[in-house]
């Protein structure tokens, strides 16, 4: 299976190869590197709200010394809120993850360099052969 950076770093070039394998799905990179695109953005989202979370639990600690209880609750109730919307963000990041990994199953691996393109056996090139070929009765 092909890695997501390869298909990244190396869009053209997976392309190229897959026509040389007559691979009849090319539309699948572009919505390979799209859902990627979106699955790593909601990381994005998901950590900077993480990081929310950590500060405004902080500043509850902070309330709650100084004895201002109903900001500290407000606080509280902002934390919940946050975690609510993590907990959505974590299964849309669970359903593209999901999406993602059903497309790179169907990319087949790359041809070596070397192979040349072709429709069929009748294209194949000889790169060596060796003695006599024998010949088979037909049936």
């Amino acid at each position: 299976m092909l890695t997501l950076n390869t298909i990244r770093e190396n869009k053209e070039y997976v392309i190229e190869r897959l026509k040389v394998r007559n691979y009849p799905r090319l539309d699948l990179i572009d919505k390979i590197i799209e859902t990627d695109n979106q699955r790593r953005q909601t990381q994005t989202q998901t950590d900077g709200l993480l990081g929310e979370i950590n500060r405004v639990s902080k500043e509850i600690g902070t309330l709650l010394k100084e004895g201002k209880k109903e900001e500290a609750e407000a606080a509280k109730q902002k934390t919940a809120e946050l975690k609510e919307k993590i907990q959505q963000l974590n299964q849309q990041l669970a359903r593209l993850e999901d999406e993602l990994h059903q497309m790179l199953v169907q990319i087949p691996n790359l041809p070596h360099p070397s192979v040349p393109p072709g429709k069929g056996a009748e294209d194949n090139q000889v790169v060596r052969s060796g003695g006599k070929m024998p010949e088979l009765p037909s049936s």
